[in-house]
């Protein structure tokens, strides 16, 4: 009688794990988790092999070629420098053992589209005076992953190099507040990437247009209007003169008061021309014996800048000499 032959039947391998059925990234993208595959302990017999298959975009099934990996049981596609469009991968599992057949494993996709857009929507390219109210730069972002979470960065340049943002506040979201109290340019610009619903990078990203923010002094004067003393009815100017970096024409506005007090603008002068310019014509000011202060505001047709105001001019008018003896 001969020995026992032993006779184990085994179930044909099943597929345990699937790999991801569909994930979705940017172009130059990368996958966070690559391909995997296993079957169930028990079922199979003999060597097993591995073989991806990959469909690029529509161009037919053939052996996994662009990726690492093809004959395991886990595959990285080579993803970076797909265009936009969806790529299909399965893998079937192999026993050499009698009769065993393949396990094929459900298909997966990576599905590429394109970068989301970015547009600066305020802000931009300011020209203001030292401390005066700022606008925020706004990045608003379009298009990239439906699942995935905008994530913003932005940089600056005051003429040092590209740094992370720090003079500001809100670097780390869509609109940032530059700084305003330190006279300087400052170039300005952000990136935004995307993450998925468990924090992983999908490859989007996309760098927004870069805008510029000028701090400059405020105005000051260069010429004060000076005192005099006068005769009646005598033809008679003052003038003020300003500097500013600020471009456009300042509005000027003239004030007469009884005392010195430059802070009390109620008393515009008004009805002659010249009221509204640099230099005050006092001709017809000047017919009665008095004392006048006259004063003049500057204001920017721009940058936020606050108006300032001249010094007083005072301005005696004494009568004509009259023969004594």
């Amino acid at each position: 009688t001969s020995d026992c032959a032993e006779i184990i039947v085994v179930p044909d391998p099943e597929i345990l794990v699937h790999p991801l059925a569909s994930v979705t990234i940017c172009e130059g993208g990368t996958p966070t988790l690559p391909l995997t595959v296993s079957h169930v302990p028990g079922t199979g017999t003999g060597t097993i092999t591995y073989q991806w298959y990959e469909n690029l975009d529509g161009a037919g099934w053939n052996p996994a070629t662009i990726g690492t990996g093809a004959t395991t049981d886990t595959y990285t596609p080579t993803t970076i420098a797909f265009t936009i469009g969806t790529y299909e991968y399965y893998a079937v599992i192999s026993f050499d053992g009698n009769d065993c057949q393949d396990a094929i494993s459900n298909t997966a996709e990576i599905i590429v589209i394109a970068d989301p857009t970015v547009t600066i929507i305020s802000g931009q390219n300011q020209l203001l005076c030292q401390y005066a109210a700022i606008d925020d730069l706004c990045a608003d972002v379009n298009g990239g992953t439906v699942l995935g979470t905008y994530q913003y960065q932005w940089w600056e340049n005051s003429g040092t190099g590209w740094n992370l943002a720090t003079t500001g506040t809100g670097a780390n979201t869509s609109c940032y507040t530059p700084q305003n109290t330190t006279v300087n340019t400052t170039e300005y610009y952000c990136v935004i990437t995307q993450v998925d619903p468990l924090g992983n990078p999908q490859g989007c990203e996309v760098t927004s247009s870069t805008e510029t923010v000028e701090i400059i002094d405020g105005p000051y004067f260069t010429v004060q209007p000076l005192d005099y003393t006068v005769c009646e009815d005598a033809s008679l100017t003052i003038n003020i003169d300003h500097y500013s970096d600020v471009p456009g024409a300042p509005t000027f506005q003239w004030y007469e008061n009884t005392i010195c007090d430059n802070t009390d603008l109620s008393s515009p002068i008004t009805g002659i021309p010249s009221a509204t310019t640099n230099t005050l014509d006092l001709s017809t000011f000047t017919a009665s014996p008095g004392t006048t202060y006259y004063y003049c505001t500057v204001q920017l047709p721009s940058g936020g800048c606050n108006i300032i105001t001249s010094d007083c001019a005072e301005i005696i008018v004494v009568p004509d000499p009259e023969i004594l003896v």
